[in-house]
């Protein structure tokens, strides 16, 4: 091939635990299908990175795999950065990368001389001017998957204690700053949702390119379970995510309404970092079970009549909810969980406002027939969104090399 990609990862794209790690994942596979890729992934929090697992499970055949090694990084350090951060009005979570890491990823770019270089998240933005300084005949393209001062000034809003508020007020500030700073030195970006698209136009400005290229929605054949767990419910996440918990912890809240209508009703929550009240609901042995972190959160999918996503905060496009429905599963979801997707209520799945979700809920576990439709309807536009997403990654991927060719 001629074309050459690094695509850099802020975390692990394997195993895809979490909405940013399939998205990565499957940008990677498509990637490695149009280019000679390079995919360098920059550790966060507690992942551990396994190279071969990661080239066998996206198929990335001769791609060559980085993985930047954090073990020079102090604690020390990480809150220096994250102090100077804020003094500079630059995203706390760009601030990770230390100069070690930085020296790193840019060592591996020079090296591999990319035509495009993909930065996943918009935190990776502020690479740019040292990348470009080494390597100035690339193209640059920030993968945004969400507008993340938006998503952070709703976490300001949420109802979390004071201190978390007054610092996700603190962090919006200035990651909204960064994305000013940052994203217009892009080539090009990349929205997942019409409406981030916007948003980020509002911020760059018109003279940044923004794709869209929708999250993506691929066929996956269900973990074999004879039967699904009666009147059993489910929500998959990243529960240090604070919409998640709040989803979690407010599912678990309205459980004893759903058990006044449905004899024993379950609740499962699966995925990692469960907070202290949901291991404390399924501590008893009662209605909750919560999994802690999986290596397959279909396996546990597979388990639930109904995946039962009541988000309130948050921004992109829900890949818990295109994971549910690539599985062939019915799907309860508040408006907020749906932006950015095109589909249809009471077609691909139920939508529900907060005051009547429990309603829906207890609906959905007795009637059969209504479960079975949005089951079938789900299975079927997997495909469509599957080759959506193939073709929105060649457009984009075409449009980025074009443009350095004017």
């Amino acid at each position: 091939m001629d074309l050459r990609i690094s695509q850099i990862c802020f975390g692990s794209p394997w195993p895809p635990r979490y909405g940013g790690a399939i998205r990565m994942s499957q940008l990677a596979k498509r990637l490695a299908e149009l280019s000679e890729l390079q995919l360098i992934v920059f550790p966060i929090e507690r992942d551990r990175v396994d190279e071969v697992a990661t080239r066998e499970h996206l198929a990335l055949g001769p791609a060559e795999v980085v993985v930047v090694d954090r073990r020079h990084e102090s604690r020390a350090g990480k809150v220096i950065r994250y102090l100077r951060a804020l003094r500079r009005g630059e995203a706390p979570a760009s601030l990770q990368l230390g100069a070690g890491s930085r020296r790193q990823i840019e060592a591996a770019v020079s090296a591999w001389r990319p035509r495009i270089v993909l930065l996943e998240y918009s935190y990776l933005a502020a690479l740019i001017p040292s990348l470009r300084e080494r390597h100035p005949a690339a193209r640059y393209v920030v993968d945004c998957h969400n507008v993340e001062s938006s998503a952070l000034q709703q976490f300001a809003r949420a109802p979390l204690t004071r201190a978390q508020r007054i610092r996700y007020r603190i962090a919006a500030t200035a990651t909204a700053a960064a994305e000013r700073r940052y994203l217009p030195l892009a080539d090009a970006l990349w929205a997942c949702s019409e409406a981030d698209r916007r948003q980020l136009r509002e911020l760059t400005g018109p003279k940044v390119p923004i794709e869209l290229v929708p999250n993506p929605l691929w066929p996956r054949a269900a973990a074999t379970v004879s039967q699904p767990v009666p009147a059993s419910a489910g929500l998959v996440g990243d529960f240090s995510y604070p919409p998640n918990r709040i989803a979690a912890e407010w599912l678990i809240d309205q459980l004893p309404r759903v058990a006044a209508a449905v004899s024993e009703p379950r609740l499962f929550l699966i995925g990692r970092h469960p907070s202290r009240k949901m291991r404390k609901a399924a501590s008893g042995g009662g209605w909750v079970v919560v999994t802690g972190e999986v290596e397959d959160p279909a396996e546990w999918l597979a388990r639930v009549q109904l995946v039962t996503i009541p988000l309130v905060q948050g921004g992109g496009t829900r890949l818990k909810i295109l994971e549910a429905m690539s599985l062939g599963k019915a799907v309860l979801a508040t408006p907020k969980a749906v932006e950015g997707l095109a589909f249809q209520d009471g077609v691909h799945l139920r939508i529900s406002e907060l005051e009547h979700f429990v309603d829906a809920w207890v609906e959905l576990l007795d009637d059969v027939a209504a479960r079975r439709k949005l089951e079938e309807n789900a299975g079927a536009v997997s495909f469509a969104g599957l080759e959506a997403f193939q073709s929105s990654v060649r457009t984009a991927v075409d449009h980025a090399v074009g443009s350095g060719e004017g």
